[in-house]
């Protein structure tokens, strides 16, 4: 009898260390995706800040831009209006918003980009042409917290997800999707050569 009582309170021990162990991992692991949120936000903020100033410049160097100036400009705005917060992760709607409206920009900078580049005075403007490659490392800089954040969601998603995390009945949290499928598919190829 005595041999029962000390295995039933060691299994009761274990039990509570691995509730007690898996509660602070999921603890740690919300934490490290509130922080790695914060670095997301912090980036798109620097990119934000970029964009005025290259959107002053283009506008300086040429007026026939004024349709992409534009567009960057709604797209720029659109962004700053949706207010974030480590709050929007458990709200997924907000979080969709978000990440759509900096999709939206990303894609209008690209497109903004690609138009001066077919100008020559843009090309030889030192302001501009720095504007541009701190732009550049700001994407990247954003492409790098989006790869930690996504990170650290699919380990606490996977965490609640799997036994016995899913005992403590947690909501998962959102992630970054890919806007445009097609995007990820590879160009078809055609024979053009005859």
């Amino acid at each position: 009898m005595k041999r029962l009582t000390s295995l039933i309170f060691a299994t009761i021990v274990f039990a509570i260390f691995v509730a007690v162990s898996l509660y602070n991992r999921i603890q740690t692991n919300d934490e490290n995706i509130t922080v790695a949120w914060s670095e997301v936000i912090a980036q798109f903020q620097s990119r934000a800040d970029l964009i005025t100033h290259v959107v002053s410049t283009v506008k300086s160097f040429s007026q026939d831009e004024n349709d992409v100036l534009t567009s960057v400009i709604e797209a720029h705005t659109k962004v700053a209006k949706i207010q974030v917060s480590t709050e929007t992760l458990n709200n997924p709607e907000i979080f969709q918003q978000f990440t759509q409206a900096q999709g939206q920009l990303g894609s209008v900078l690209n497109h903004l980009f690609v138009t001066v580049e077919r100008d020559p005075k843009f090309k030889s403007n030192a302001n501009f042409l720095a504007l541009q490659a701190q732009l550049e490392q700001a994407e990247n800089r954003i492409t790098v917290a989006k790869k930690r954040y996504i990170d650290r969601v699919r380990d606490y998603n996977l965490t609640v997800q799997r036994f016995p995390g899913k005992l403590f009945d947690y909501d998962t949290k959102p992630n970054f999707a890919i806007a445009n499928e097609s995007a990820t598919e590879p160009p078809a190829i055609t024979d053009s050569i005859k």
